[in-house]
């Protein structure tokens, strides 16, 4: 899921810590995919700061959704059904990848049809991230060895004040977000053609996918209910 989709099911909290922990792995992975973080390794590191702690059970948080997610028959069939659809466009670029577009072509359509819909206030999602102290943030990475932990706030700061997922709000949004993607993996954009082409089949799965999009939202709902009570 993107970020918007993880901060749909925690969007009445008013920690800001937990809700950086919920969109920290991917912010960590936009920023240096070679950074990898495993927090359970550091858990009792983070008892002397119930700022720390909070980031830890929000980063918990996003790996249960995410499981729940990748895992479930909406997300399958979803993915896949467009998948197919770019299969059958005539790309000019033979790089392009479907079966990237089906994964997080549907995860952004997902954020975009929260902010459409008023499912979810992007712009309180990026308040709770501005209130968190960017030197909490380093020390959480610190702790989970990361060397180069402070070139993280610059990134950070930017993803904060640029506020790029409040322009989620149509397909353009969308065929541009996945024209980046797809350059950081293949060095290569969408040609004006193929632009275009993905501009029409993209406003056709934005309405497919609109019709039930809750759905996914309210059985992940259902599976976190569960495991919380489950616990307690």
């Amino acid at each position: 899921m993107n970020y918007l989709a993880h901060y749909y099911f925690d969007q009445q909290s008013t920690d800001p810590y937990y809700i950086l922990g919920i969109a920290l792995p991917d912010l960590v992975k936009n920023h240096n995919r070679r950074w990898n973080v495993h927090p359970f390794k550091h858990e009792s590191a983070y008892s002397t700061d119930s700022r720390l702690q909070s980031i830890y059970e929000g980063w918990k948080r996003h790996l249960a959704v995410d499981h729940y997610f990748h895992e479930n028959n909406y997300f399958i069939e979803n993915s896949r059904f467009i998948s197919k659809r770019m299969r059958l466009i005539p790309f000019e670029n033979n790089k392009v990848k479907p079966f990237m577009i089906g994964h997080v072509g549907l995860e952004l359509i997902l954020d975009t049809l929260l902010i459409k819909n008023n499912s979810i206030d992007a712009n309180s999602f990026y308040k709770q991230l501005a209130a968190c102290d960017p030197e909490i943030i380093i020390e959480f990475l610190k702790i989970n060895e990361i060397e180069d932990a402070e070139a993280f706030t610059t990134f950070y700061e930017r993803f904060c004040s640029i506020q790029y997922l409040l322009s989620y709000k149509s397909n353009e949004s969308i065929v541009y977000a996945l024209n980046r993607i797809q350059y950081r993996l293949t060095q290569q954009f969408f040609t004006e053609n193929d632009t275009r082409l993905m501009h029409h089949h993209i406003a056709d799965l934005m309405d497919i996918v609109e019709h039930n999009y809750l759905t996914i939202f309210e059985e992940i709902a259902l599976h976190l209910a569960h495991e919380k009570n489950n616990i307690t």
